[in-house]
């Protein structure tokens, strides 16, 4: 059974009425999926890459449907990430359909791929001018649709607004099955990364997004929801089991940051993740929001502390 395939048999199981849409990318993390609930208005729940092959899987979808992709009428987008909206710009032009974001991550968009706001976060960070360089020089251009204020309801969907993965990301539960949209919340293959964004009414100029995210799945994981949709995977029916696990494992990571602050003296994010994860941290978007998210996490915990540098840095040491 292929990755569409499976993912319809959880959502008619559940009786979700809705149909999946599964897009190849050319990223590690494979494949993205899309929802369509055809019942009109005809709405879809995220919208993947905007490529042929994308504009074909959903184009061929709302065909079975007996629709096409002017019918579309609305676009529900989890979070702001190119994977999940993609797909919305197309459609708009086609179609004129409204594209919601929630407000937290309409905040942001004009922030993604701004060096400003890059340098802003990165520098106090550890970054010098060359290092920083790097990072940023892959740029990339993204198309956003015109995006619109998500409300709270559509219908027998309901949104909820769990920051972590990005500060609006939301889930969206269909009422009748209890089913639920769930972007990259929870993935049944991997740990969903916490993100890292800029926030200037914070003390340290970024949202506390791994904080959020622990106790969005805290709150997940008391869901009766029949299945867990997300979007990249297969479906999850055991969300409980998987949660436990993904907490599990990070609260050990957690451990090994804290352990690293612990055996040495004041440092910098940039100067910790070298000594735990060599120059990925460099490298890596992920790896070094990850650690951010954590020193974050150890500080609002008590068990460690921050403090502004001369140079400009924040200096984390680890509580006694």
């Amino acid at each position: 059974m292929d990755l569409r395939d499976e993912l319809q048999h959880a959502i008619d199981e559940a009786g979700v009425p809705a149909r999946a849409i599964v897009i190849e990318t050319a990223w590690d993390i494979g494949p993205v999926a899309a929802y369509l609930l055809p019942e009109a208005p005809v709405t879809l729940v995220d919208s993947g890459v905007d490529t042929p092959q994308g504009r074909a899987a959903i184009s061929d979808t709302l065909a079975s449907c007996g629709l096409r992709p002017e019918d579309v009428e609305r676009v529900l987008v989890t979070h702001m990430h190119s994977d999940h909206f993609g797909g919305a710009t197309w459609l708009q032009e086609v179609s004129g359909c409204e594209v919601l974001l929630h407000p937290a991550d309409l905040a942001m968009v004009g922030a993604v791929n701004s060096k400003d706001a890059a340098r802003e976060m990165l520098m106090p960070l550890g970054f010098d001018e060359e290092i920083f360089a790097r990072f940023t020089e892959d740029e990339w251009t993204w198309r956003p649709p015109t995006f619109g204020a998500m409300g709270s309801r559509y219908g027998d969907l309901r949104v909820e607004h769990h920051p972590g993965h990005s500060p609006g990301h939301v889930w969206i539960v269909h009422e009748r099955s209890g089913g639920i949209f769930v972007g990259d919340y929870l993935l049944a293959n991997g740990p969903t990364n916490a993100g890292m964004e800029i926030d200037r009414t914070n003390r340290y100029g970024r949202a506390p997004l791994l904080q959020q995210y622990n106790a969005g799945l805290l709150e997940l994981r008391e869901s009766m929801a029949p299945v867990l949709l997300p979007a990249h995977g297969p479906p999850i029916t055991d969300h409980v089991a998987l949660i436990d696990k993904r907490l599990a494992k990070s609260n050990r990571r957690t451990r090994h940051v804290l352990d690293g602050l612990a055996s040495g003296g004041p440092t910098t994010v940039l100067a910790l993740g070298r000594k735990l994860w060599g120059s990925r941290v460099e490298n890596n978007w992920e790896v070094l929001a990850d650690l951010v998210g954590r020193l974050d996490l150890l500080v609002a915990e008590g068990n460690a502390s921050a403090q502004m540098g001369e140079d400009g840095c924040w200096y984390f040491r680890a509580n006694a």
